[in-house]
């Protein structure tokens, strides 16, 4: 499938983008150097385990390998990445 029929314009390995990615767990605030400064919001349905979901601008996919590193390193499973803007916008 190509960028155009993904809907995702120009995103390409060396790009920018608007990522959300959710994990099973909880992520903490206090965390958003390590997360480059993206917005966490944390989730809990009644009995079940908490959902964090970390949305913001990414410079590129090296970036983003340092976000799963850290993500990795809390023993936090990823459960979903989208990319929800194929731009940063300044």
């Amino acid at each position: 499938m190509d960028n155009e029929k993904a809907g995702i314009g120009e995103f390409g390995f060396s790009k920018p983008a608007v990522y959300r990615i959710k994990v099973l767990g909880e992520v903490s605030e206090d965390s958003s150097t390590r997360l480059r400064g993206m917005k966490v919001v944390v989730t809990q349905a009644k009995g079940a385990k908490p959902v964090s979901e970390i949305i913001g601008g990414i410079t590129d996919q090296s970036a983003l390998q340092g976000i799963f590193s850290f993500l990795y390193d809390m023993h936090l499973p990823v459960l979903s990445v989208d990319i929800i803007d194929d731009e940063l916008k300044q």
